[in-house]
């Protein structure tokens, strides 16, 4: 499980650090709701955080230490 984060972050942190913030006031259509770049973003942050909480109590309840967390990344 947490390699296969760690392969998502390091996919994700590539696309961010390649993303063009000049198109962050950019609109799209996110399930149906009309968005900016931006606040789908921010959105996605939440939501990350969200699963990560969910993983930790995953870890453990099956008595696995879960990683330390590092603020900032």
């Amino acid at each position: 499980m947490i390699d296969k984060i760690d392969e998502t972050f390091d996919t994700t942190i590539e696309f961010i650090s390649n993303f063009n913030t000049n198109r962050l006031d950019d609109r799209l259509d996110y399930f149906g709701a009309n968005r900016t770049k931006r606040q789908i973003l921010l959105l996605l942050t939440d939501h990350i955080t969200h699963h990560r909480a969910q993983m930790l109590v995953y870890m453990r309840l099956n008595g696995i230490k879960p990683p330390r967390y590092v603020l900032y990344q």
